[in-house]
């Protein structure tokens, strides 16, 4: 038996066959995040028991104002780097590297003026928006995060791209690794500004280490980086338009929301604490789609070929199969943290017990937003990319609009806007994807023309 085990992880690690290939990928990826996503809750423990309740919301105020900066000015690039490297490494590497520059030029040109904007309006997001007038230099500072954390997204979609799961996986680990100890460092020593420092400096480690793997697999790939010219940006305008700019609106409708909530309960009665605590529960619940979220990448593989072939009935059957697999797998993730949910915010520290409520709430609204992630994708593996932007900003406009219709403005009030609008969506598309594949398409609907 044990033979036979070692001869299948054999075949799967030296295999060329696009099986032992996805198969490599999930297990690289896999372990690259899981290590990520480890270090990354000990780091978020580590600083709240440091920082305390109030001061933990102060920083993560400042972080999701830089994250949403960042999405806003190039969100998606990643994704569309992946995409096309992939589809021409082999084929054009030429053109593949002359994309590359493309983005990339994108992605600096695009980030510095958010940048920019960020470090100029500090002081009036800080007053006005945080209530907060002394987080103005902190989130100064953090605005060179945008820059960083934006071109590394664009530099890890382009190893991704050429296949390198390996190094992805490994890079994941030493960046959740390098930028929480950071982060706690910086706690530690600089309280909510030591923090922001700490962050900055992990984007930018971030920054170097997949600069240089990014180059290193282009020469593996044989694909030459040069400059990118001004006809070159006119040349690849059609690129950018058809497959940056949608990756890009994708997430265009849900980070902003999430800070707008995120900022409105800080209006509240509760603060920065009230923050602080749905930051921690928060973090647990992107825990619960961890696990289905390895699930979806290798069922998009399958669905998007059945798509190709008109198998419709297939298509339908997996979707159904792959989606309840994905939200079971979620529930059995998210009820047993629900239900040590006062353990779980203890180790925040006591302060932060008061959020086990906040905390039970949005795992369980997650477990219902893992049938929503695996909906998205299939949407715009079948080519619904409009109709999965409209869907995604109807869910932005719900998430605020249920907080702002509750009385009590507190961190489960927010947990619970969050489970409506998952619920919502998750309902909305269910009825868009019951009329879109509940019988065998017309050639004219398979290419996406209706």
């Amino acid at each position: 038996m044990l033979d036979f085990f070692r001869s299948v992880i054999s075949k799967v690690a030296s295999g060329s066959s696009l099986r032992a290939r996805l198969a490599r990928a999930a297990v690289w990826m896999l372990i690259g995040s899981g290590v990520n996503q480890a270090f990354a809750m000990l780091a978020s423990i580590g600083a709240a028991r440091i920082l305390g309740k109030t001061a933990f919301g102060e920083f993560y105020a400042v972080r999701s104002t830089t994250m949403t900066l960042a999405v806003l000015a190039g969100g998606g690039l990643g994704m569309a780097m992946v995409r096309q490297v992939a589809a021409l490494r082999t084929q054009d590497p030429e053109r593949a590297g002359r994309l590359i520059r493309v983005v990339l030029t994108l992605a600096w040109s695009m980030t510095a003026i958010a940048a920019v904007a960020c470090a100029v309006l500090a002081r009036p997001i800080a007053a006005q928006v945080m209530q907060s007038e002394k987080l103005a230099l902190p989130l100064a500072m953090s605005a060179l995060a945008i820059i960083f954390s934006t071109v590394s997204g664009a530099q890890i979609g382009v190893i991704a791209g050429c296949e390198a799961f390996r190094p992805v996986a490994i890079l994941l680990a030493l960046e959740g690794f390098s930028a929480g100890a950071f982060m706690v460092l910086g706690a530690w020593l600089g309280g909510v500004t030591g923090a922001v420092l700490g962050y900055v400096a992990g984007t930018f480690i971030s920054f170097l280490l997949r600069r240089r793997q990014m180059y290193s697999e282009c020469r593996k790939a044989g694909i030459p980086i040069v400059p990118a010219s001004a006809t070159a940006m006119r040349e690849e305008m059609p690129f950018i338009m058809s497959a940056v700019l949608p990756s890009m609106l994708l997430v265009l409708g849900a980070q902003p929301a999430e800070w707008l909530a995120r900022m409105l309960l800080v209006r509240g009665p509760g603060g920065m604490a009230a923050l602080g605590l749905f930051t921690a529960a928060y973090s647990w619940a992107q825990l619960v789609q961890f696990i289905p979220s390895q699930i979806t990448s290798p069922a998009l593989t399958l669905l998007s070929n059945l798509v190709g072939t008109g198998d419709w009935p297939a298509f339908r059957r997996l979707l159904a199969e792959s989606s309840a697999a994905v939200f079971g797998t979620a529930v059995a993730i998210a009820i047993p943290l629900a239900l040590l949910s006062k353990f779980v915010m203890s180790l925040y520290g006591p302060a932060f017990r008061d959020g086990a409520a906040a905390f039970s709430v949005i795992v369980l609204a997650y477990a219902v937003g893992s049938v929503w992630m695996m909906l998205r994708a299939i949407f715009v593996a079948a080519g619904r990319i409009w109709l999965q932007f409209i869907l995604t900003l109807t869910w932005g406009v719900a998430l605020p609009l249920f907080f702002l219709l509750q009385k009590d403005r507190s961190a489960l009030a927010l947990s619970i806007s969050y489970g409506i609008a998952f619920l919502l969506i998750v309902i909305a598309q269910l009825v868009a994807a019951w009329f879109l594949f509940r019988e065998p398409r017309s050639p004219a609907v398979q290419e996406g023309v209706l």
